[in-house]
């Protein structure tokens, strides 16, 4: 929190600024340098050989970080879902009525200075 901050609007702005979209920031990076790194289809292929064997249907955890791999499935769901998510556009408009269109991504990236006016 910003102890300079006087009104809420400066105490939200200052929280987007410095941590709700690093944060965002680092979750992107990462889930990104996930999916360059690994093969995620090689893996589901291995989870789907496992379950077929009857491991994760009787409770047993596989042995992927000690994690049952029914977790994982629901893992890759939501990496699935975040990865449209951040596919997608948003366009904004501002007082002036111009607007700007980018994708979400492109927005969470985007490094954000505080105005020098």
């Amino acid at each position: 929190m910003n102890p300079f901050a006087t009104t809420p609007a400066e105490v939200v702005t200052y929280n987007m600024a410095k941590v709700f979209f690093p944060l965002l920031k680092q979750v992107t990076l990462l889930q990104e340098q996930l999916a360059q790194e690994y093969d995620v289809n090689a893996i589901a292929a291995d989870f789907t050989a496992v379950e077929a064997a009857g491991g994760a249907d009787v409770g047993t955890p596989v042995n992927y970080g000690g994690y049952n791999s029914r977790d994982v499935w629901r893992w890759a769901a939501v990496t699935d879902a975040f990865e449209d998510l951040l596919a997608q556009s948003v366009t904004v408009t501002f007082a002036d009525a111009t607007t700007e269109t980018l994708t979400i991504k492109t927005l969470i990236l985007r490094h954000y200075l505080p105005f020098q006016g």
